[in-house]
């Protein structure tokens, strides 16, 4: 990708394709769990909520990450800049796209002694941009098979290759840098913070990870309460979530209905001075974040400017009117 390599292969209990490893300028990391996380699931019987949810897909069994399989991959497309590829693929590309389908069984349908699967419940469908520094999530869809709820979804995640210091990207309440020093580190809620739609991590070796979704698109942020906290970082150096759906916020499927979502990763090293830089590719286009935590002048070069908040340019510069701005810029 650039400032970072990711593997794909077979996940845990469940067999899913999913990234299984990560390589940064800090070396090498086996995945053991998942990114794009597991659903809190369960039936509807006559139109009634069964109560008996559970964890599905990802690397969830029917016990934890052990157990029985509740998905299996059923196929696995790879697109090297727009050309479907067989088995294999030498040489550089621009853009590749990988567009995964699960099939997915309610634990409630499983049998506890022998693992049987007495039905698929639903096909979850995930296609992956992948560009320079970008893993973009372009679509996540839920197809319900049979009548179903989910109480929570933790939406993107991430494991523990970036988790020295954590900021949130125009959050009005929690507008800082903030240090991990093994206690939770939560975003503004839905209410207070509305235009906060990307949480960044970085490690101790000046590259950071960028984490968003797209409140606007698909389920966005409908199903998490107005004093929800959307993103937020586990205590004790655990996992980054991106949830969205919380408890009592369900999502109900009829059979035949469909959810979806879309988000995703950036990889990059902050090339800023004043300012946290970070270049990357979308949709084959050059751009950058510049994240200002403090009032200050970034020199960068740009044609363009897409997005910004308390920012103000003229091509070959960007400054901040306060500690708590950004842009994003085409270059």
């Amino acid at each position: 990708m650039g400032d970072a390599t990711i593997t794909f292969g077979e996940l845990g209990i469940n067999k899913i394709t999913h990234p299984v490893k990560l390589t940064n300028d800090k070396g090498t990391t086996s995945i053991r769990t998942d990114w794009n996380s597991p659903y809190i699931a369960g039936a509807i019987i006559d139109g009634v909520e069964s109560g008996n949810h559970a964890a599905v897909s990802g690397n969830h069994g029917t016990s934890g990450g052990d157990g029985f399989a509740t998905a299996n991959t059923r196929s696995t497309e790879v697109k090297v800049d727009d050309r479907l590829i067989s088995n294999s693929y030498s040489g550089l590309a621009k853009k590749i796209e990988v567009t995964i389908v699960n099939e997915v069984t309610l634990k409630e349908n499983i049998n506890l002694t022998n693992g049987v699967r007495n039905s698929v419940d639903f096909i979850e469908t995930t296609v992956y941009v992948i560009e320079h520094n970008h893993m973009r999530i372009k679509d996540v869809s839920l197809e319900a098979l049979t009548p179903m709820y989910i109480t929570t979804y933790m939406g993107p995640q991430f494991t523990r290759e970036y988790n020295d210091k954590m900021y949130f990207t125009y959050d009005e309440v929690q507008s800082l840098v903030y240090t991990n020093t093994g206690t939770r580190i939560n975003s503004g809620t839905k209410s207070e913070s509305p235009n906060m739609t990307r949480a960044t991590m970085m490690n101790d070796n000046k590259e950071l990870l960028h984490v968003y979704v797209d409140k606007d698109y698909g389920i966005g942020y409908d199903h998490i309460g107005d004093n929800g906290v959307p993103a937020y970082m586990r205590e004790n150096y655990a996992k980054f979530y991106y949830h969205l759906i919380k408890v009592g916020q369900t999502l109900s499927f009829n059979a035949g209905d469909i959810n979806s979502y879309r988000g995703g990763y950036i990889f990059s090293k902050d090339s800023g001075e004043n300012a946290y830089v970070t270049r990357f590719v979308e949709e084959g286009v050059k751009k950058a974040f510049i994240d200002f935590k403090s009032v200050a002048t970034e020199n960068i070069e740009y044609s363009s400017i897409e997005e910004s908040q308390n920012v103000t340019g003229n091509g070959t510069s960007l400054t901040a009117s306060t500690n708590n701005a950004y842009a994003k810029v085409v270059i």
